[in-house]
């Protein structure tokens, strides 16, 4: 075969961009230290790399929704501690009550902190962590309680059973004084404005008869009426001012000992002061702004409202505690109740003054009673608690092992050796100035040096 000295030319010059191709190879790859630069240098590496910055992409948001979440259930545990703390509070100074031999600056003291410690129960309601109302759901941007007098509107629906009827004793002014047994539905606030309906149904809407087989009827009274604490057969009285059902004594007795018994009832309520409980995170309701213009009115449904942070590839967590388990509106009734028996309260030195203060022994040890049963409830939200937070510290721990090797894979699969680059560079190096040598030799041949 001849061999053409354009044969020869363009041979050594292929042969020069190679090594120069594979030179220029190395020394990008020791420049920017990862093996390749784009994906049709090795597709292999190149998909695995996606998917390993993929991983680490993933784990890195894990871990910032597990910080952030650590954060939110931190500050929501501080508030139940410190709402457990105030209960115990009210509990000591409620047993100094019943312990009897306080004088009226006593009674006054007691009062006064009584009603700081409700306060600040409430106001932990609107605990908040970076803007956000950790106790009010999804609804974050919404406190719990309100912080100033409100006059919207609701429309409230609340729903009880036969253990939300109670037997309780009321002491009557008169001559003579006396005590009366009722059964009674303590609603969730008083000074209500008006009932919405003039029946009473049970939670799928079917009326409720009574012991004379006739639909309850609600009667609206005011605790100051006559025969206020005395419905007859068949009515229900609806006291407006303190927020209560009272029913008849047969009757009452009848539905509290029935565990099918069920009742929904529904009112209206336009007035409501300062860190009194919004009624959209505890009912069914709508909110009126403005009752003649239904297109302003909001629908709020009971809902369970769980805030859920993924920590995981298909794990998540709920991380919000609703404020509706931990400050209950019966708390705040019972404090309201104790507080008011005490204002009430007369020296017992006339025969009135005896029964109130046999009613605030009893007021007192029904408190103590709802006390210790809220900080059961409160406790043990605190432990849910706790359970959440060390299972995130475990997840945290697993994320930060989980980053640290898929880091070590991405920089395996994509990372060069160091020490094994420099080497191919330096030896391609040699290959690409022997290459320029030998064509050095080559084209100093020309044809001077045939004719010579």
């Amino acid at each position: 075969m001849r061999i053409t000295n354009i044969m020869l030319n363009n041979t050594m010059l292929l042969n020069i961009m190679n090594n120069k191709t594979a030179l220029s190879k190395y020394e990008t790859q020791l420049s920017t230290g990862k093996k390749i630069t784009k994906p049709s240098e090795d597709p292999i590496v190149a998909v695995r790399a996606l998917r390993l910055r993929a991983s680490v992409s993933e784990i890195t948001q894990y871990k910032s929704n597990v910080d952030d979440a650590n954060s939110w259930m931190t500050v929501t545990e501080k508030s139940m501690v410190n709402v457990n703390d105030i209960l115990k509070r009210a509990r000591g100074l409620t047993i100094q009550l019943s312990n009897g031999a306080l004088g009226t600056t006593d009674m006054e003291k007691i009062v006064a902190e009584l009603s700081e410690l409700k306060n600040q129960v409430l106001q932990e309601g609107n605990t908040n962590y970076g803007g956000r109302f950790v106790f009010s759901g999804l609804k974050t941007d919404n406190g719990l309680v309100f912080t100033e007098k409100n006059t919207d509107t609701y429309e409230i629906t609340e729903e009880f059973n036969n253990k939300n009827i109670v037997a309780t004793q009321r002491v009557i002014d008169g001559t003579p004084p006396k005590v009366e047994d009722i059964y009674r539905v303590r609603l969730s606030y008083d000074q209500i404005a008006s009932v919405s309906g003039t029946t009473l149904v049970d939670n799928a809407g079917v009326v409720i008869n009574g012991s004379d087989g006739t639909p309850l009827t609600v009667v609206t009274v005011n605790s100051t009426d006559t025969n206020a604490n005395k419905p007859v057969t068949g009515d229900v009285h609806f006291v407006k001012d303190t927020g209560e059902l009272i029913f008849n004594n047969v009757e009452g007795k009848t539905f509290s000992l029935n565990d099918n018994f069920n009742m929904k009832f529904t009112y209206v309520k336009n007035s409501f002061e300062k860190n009194q409980i919004k009624p959209e995170h505890y009912f069914d309701c709508i909110k009126k702004p403005d009752p003649l213009d239904n297109t302003t009115w909001s629908n709020f449904t009971k809902s369970a409202e769980g805030m859920n942070y993924q920590t995981g590839y298909m794990q998540t967590i709920t991380i919000n505690t609703l404020g509706r388990d931990v400050i209950t509106t019966d708390l705040v009734r019972d404090f309201d109740e104790i507080i008011n028996a005490i204002k009430n309260y007369t020296p017992a030195d006339t025969e009135l003054g005896v029964l109130q203060e046999e009613q605030l022994s009893r007021i007192a040890g029904a408190f103590i009673s709802d006390i210790d049963k809220q900080l059961a409830n409160t406790l043990e939200q605190i432990s849910k608690s706790g359970s959440k937070l060390n299972r995130l510290i475990l997840t945290d721990a697993r994320l930060t092992d989980d980053e640290v090797n898929f880091t070590d894979l991405m920089s395996l699969n994509e990372d060069i050796d160091l020490a094994e680059t420099i080497v191919k560079l330096t030896s391609h190096e040699t290959v690409y100035n022997a290459s320029l040598m030998a064509s050095g030799r080559v084209i100093q041949t020309s044809l001077l040096d045939f004719i010579r």
